[in-house]
């Protein structure tokens, strides 16, 4: 820019000084060729004034002649006399006879009509510029003839050369001259629009806090405070935008919902990181781009696209399979800007853990009112049988009391699981965290189980790892997982089996496992074994006593515990369960 006004400083500098010289020339020019016009009639008329006065018989050549060269050093110009026929009769410059017929020059012809015959042009007889001035000579019969005076006109052109060359010195003069004044002045100019180029690249980085400072009082000024009230501004507006925009995103990011919103073509417009983990999308990839370029849900992507062309708030749950299945109460608010349509926000609620927690809580309450109705129902017939008359035969009673002894102790056994489990699940994070010495507790096993060992003929052999450390937990759930996992056994494991505990250190953890040889497992039931009252063999559990309760007891009390428990069966061959405690 400082280019850019020099340049134009020097070009109005040039155009300026060349206009007013050229003008100025022309005006000298126009003076000086004036100023000779009016010495040549003056001096013209002199001469004519003169020669008049001879007579008649004085008007010959020779006399002339003096006359002419008389006159010529006088006016200090060249003087010719032409008669009426155009011949030369003198000329103080040249000899009359060589000398052309005049009648047809310019300022002849004019002087021949009685008027001052003017003419500029270059003399072919003394090789020059000349201007003429023609006067006519009267006689008493009229013109007689013409009186002429001419000069050279380069005394002139010396003078213009002359005025040209200062007119081009005043030119570079003032180019130079211009150029010095213009780089200190433009710099003032340039300085502050300098200022203002850096301050509005700065704030275009980021940099909201730049001012500018101007001591000029002029527009500059004016634009400088302007633009220090618009960086303000800005900055006040640009950190609102940026605090609502971190509020907003604090909003969203600690939101359990996921949310999703897209533009009215289905593009993706804004994600939080609960929508990007139901999904397990990366934000970077997925913004500006399709909805079903990225979930590949058809029926979520059809109730977005209801939504958008109803306008209406909408919300219903859909099932999805992908990236793993999920049931998800969607609500879908439309984006308008007046009435125009911009897109929709989907707000997406995990409930697959709530309709799990449904389905056990009605498959608890259909099991529990089961598991207690069969009891009590066997309890209740075989009363009333004895109150009808059976009383009266002792060995028909006798069988009839230890029946409902045996479903009595089952109910018992049944509550106090229940209340165990209860209390699991409601103290999990009440758990005592103390050192349990797991060796002694399975140690007790062979004690707590001997009688019924001895009644089915098994055998229960104990391994464990010299020298083993303690788990960290509860001492009486770490014994009741061990005892229900090896009450189990006993129970599925037919006569003359074989029972293994064992027990080893491995890294962080204490893996036990209770291997036996009993009736297995089939695969498909594997994944719901440690449900609440489910049963492989519902039938024979009842047999056996079983409540249905003793696995998920071990679930919860090894998962309070930190601990892991895992199964391995084939039926026909036995099972194997595996618990890793925390140590």
């Amino acid at each position: 820019m400082q280019k850019k006004l020099i340049i134009t400083y020097i070009i109005i500098t040039l155009i300026g000084v060349s206009i007013t010289g050229i003008f100025s020339i022309k005006a000298i020019e126009n003076y000086y060729v004036k100023n000779v016009e009016d010495k040549l009639i003056s001096n013209a008329r002199m001469a004519r004034d003169l020669i008049q006065q001879i007579g008649e018989d004085r008007f010959g050549r020779r006399y002339l002649e003096e006359v002419t060269s008389r006159l010529a050093v006088d006016s200090g110009a060249r003087v010719t006399i032409i008669d009426k026929t155009g011949i030369v009769l003198s000329d103080s410059a040249k000899d009359a006879e060589t000398m052309d017929n005049h009648k047809n020059r310019p300022e002849i012809v004019e002087a021949l009509q009685g008027r001052i015959g003017k003419s500029t042009r270059y003399s072919k007889s003394i090789n020059t510029n000349m201007m003429y001035i023609a006067l006519p000579l009267y006689r008493d019969s009229g013109i007689e003839a013409v009186v002429r005076l001419s000069l050279p006109l380069g005394e002139i052109k010396r003078i213009i050369k002359g005025i040209w060359t200062v007119v081009f010195l005043a030119i570079l003069l003032g180019t130079l001259t211009t150029f010095f004044i213009g780089i200190k002045f433009s710099k003032e100019i340039i300085r502050p629009i300098r200022e203002m180029t850096i301050a509005v690249k700065d704030i275009a980085m980021g940099n909201y806090s730049r001012r500018i400072k101007i001591k000029t009082k002029d527009e500059l000024k004016e634009l400088s405070e302007a633009f220090n009230y618009m960086a303000e501004r800005l900055n006040n507006t640009l950190q609102e935008l940026t605090d609502k925009k971190k509020e907003i995103e604090a909003i969203l990011t600690s939101m359990v919902d996921g949310v999703i919103a897209v533009s009215i073509d289905g593009r993706i417009i804004l994600t939080n990181p609960s929508a990007e983990a139901m999904f397990r999308v990366e934000k970077d990839n997925i913004m500006g781009r399709h909805f079903l370029e990225i979930i590949r849900n058809y029926e979520l992507y059809e109730f977005l696209q209801e939504v958008l062309k109803s306008g209406e708030v909408s919300f219903k749950e859909l099932r999805i399979l992908s990236p793993k299945e999920r049931i998800l109460r969607v609500h879908i608010t439309p984006l308008k800007d007046g009435d125009k349509m911009m897109g929709a926000v989907a707000v997406m609620r995990d409930i697959t853990e709530i309709r799990r927690l449904e389905r056990v809580r009605r498959d608890f309450v259909a099991n529990v009112s089961h598991e207690l109705k069969t009891p009590l129902t066997s309890i209740k017939g075989f009363v009333e049988t004895l109150l009808s008359g059976a009383k009266n035969d002792e060995k028909v009673s006798r069988r009839f009391l230890e029946i409902i002894d045996f479903e009595a102790t089952r109910l018992s056994n049944m509550i106090e699981d229940l209340l165990n489990l209860s209390e699991i699940e409601n103290s999990q994070e009440n758990f005592k965290k103390e050192k349990v010495d797991l060796k002694e507790i399975i140690e007790r096993l062979s004690i707590i189980f001997k009688n019924r060992l001895t009644a089915k003929n098994l055998s229960l052999d104990i391994n464990i790892q010299d020298e083993l450390p303690p788990l960290i937990g509860d001492r009486l759930w770490a014994e009741q997982v061990m005892i229900n996992l090896v009450d189990n056994a006993v129970k599925y494991t037919p006569d003359s089996g074989k029972i293994r505990v064992s027990a080893k250190e491995a890294g962080d953890y204490i893996i036990v496992e209770v291997e036996d040889t009993g009736i297995g497992i089939p695969e498909e039931d594997i994944p719901r074994l440690f449900e609440r009252f489910y049963r492989v063999d519902k039938a024979r559990s009842r047999v056996m006593g079983g409540t249905g309760l003793g696995l998920a007891i071990v679930k919860h009390a090894v998962k309070a515990m930190d601990g892991e428990v895992s199964v391995k069966s084939q039926v026909g061959k036995g099972s194997t369960f595996t618990v890793k405690f925390k140590k």
